[in-house]
C-alpha cells in the first residue's frame, strides 16, 4: 500500500476537553477550529503518524465570559499563542483496535510528551460522499500547570490535569 493522507472530516469529528471543578463537577468545552492528519502506509493503521493543530481561539465552552478568560492571558493566552499541536512519536498496536500513542503536546510554545490512547473503530463507505471513512478516538490527560494554565488557579478551584478527548471521522 502507497502512503496515505487521511484527513478529518469535520462535520464529523470533535476536539473537546474536560476539567474537574471545585472537585464535585466535571466541566467540558471544545475547540471549533483544528486539523487533525494521519498519515499510513498499513491497512491497520499500525505505523501511522498523526498531526493535530488546535486554534486556541476557538475555545468554546457555552458560557461567553468564560470562554473570554480562558482565551485570557491566565490560561491560553490565544493573543500570543494561537495554536497548539499534537505530534506523534511512537504508536504501538495493542490489539483489537486499540493503541498506545506516544505524543508531542505543545501549548503556548511549551512541549510535553504524554502517552494516549487511540482507538480505531474501523472503515465503511459513506453513501453520501462515495469515499472510505476511518473512525478514530483518541484520548489522554495532560497536567494544565505543565503549560502556565491558569499556573496561579489552585487546585481545589480547578483540577491540574486535564482530559483531553478527540472523536472523528477521517477520509482519504
Amino acid at each position: 500500500m502507497s502512503n496515505q493522507t487521511w484527513e478529518a472530516d469535520k462535520a464529523h469529528s470533535e476536539a473537546g476537553f474536560t476539567i474537574s471543578h471545585l472537585g464535585i463537577a466535571e466541566m467540558s468545552g471544545f475547540f471549533k477550529d483544528f486539523e487533525i492528519k494521519i498519515e499510513t502506509k498499513t491497512e491497520d493503521f499500525s505505523d501511522a503518524t498523526i498531526e493535530a493543530t488546535i486554534l486556541t481561539d476557538s475555545l468554546d465552552t457555552r458560557i461567553h465570559d468564560r470562554d473570554h478568560h480562558l482565551k485570557g492571558a491566565d490560561f491560553f493566552n490565544v493573543e500570543q499563542f494561537p495554536k497548539a499541536t499534537i505530534i506523534s512519536k511512537k504508536i504501538i498496536n495493542i490489539g483489537h483496535g486499540n493503541y498506545s500513542l506516544e505524543a508531542d503536546v505543545t501549548i503556548k510554545n511549551i512541549t510535553k510528551t504524554i502517552s494516549m490512547d487511540l482507538f480505531y473503530h474501523g472503515k465503511a463507505e459513506n453513501p453520501m460522499s462515495q469515499k472510505t471513512t476511518a473512525g478514530f478516538s483518541l484520548s489522554g490527560s495532560v497536567n494544565r500547570k505543565d503549560f502556565s494554565i491558569g499556573p496561579e488557579i489552585p487546585n481545589l478551584l480547578l483540577s491540574e490535569m486535564v482530559a483531553i478527548q478527540f472523536n472523528g471521522e477521517f477520509i482519504v
